[in-house]
């Protein structure tokens, strides 16, 4: 039994859930600043990369959490 994987895996296991969650809740948006005049392209081409960054976020923290189960399987068994 590995002390250090199995605690680097309940770390990251644990936070990936959070932070997942988290980011369910309340992903990023654009808010338009009304000082700033923005034309209908530039308003979707900030949509369009919130909504990618919100795609690799989830992607990023299901990682963590496929990771936290891996460290916990290698402190458990020992390989």
């Amino acid at each position: 039994m590995d002390i250090t994987n199995l605690i680097i895996g309940i770390v990251s296991f644990v936070l990936g859930i959070i932070m997942l969650v988290w980011f369910i809740k309340k992903p990023i948006k654009f808010h338009e600043d009304p000082k700033d005049n923005m034309g209908a392209d530039d308003i979707v081409q900030h949509e369009n990369l919130n909504k990618s960054w919100n795609q690799e976020a989830i992607i990023a923290f299901v990682g963590m959490i496929i990771l936290g189960i891996i460290f916990i399987y290698k402190g458990i068994t020992g390989v």
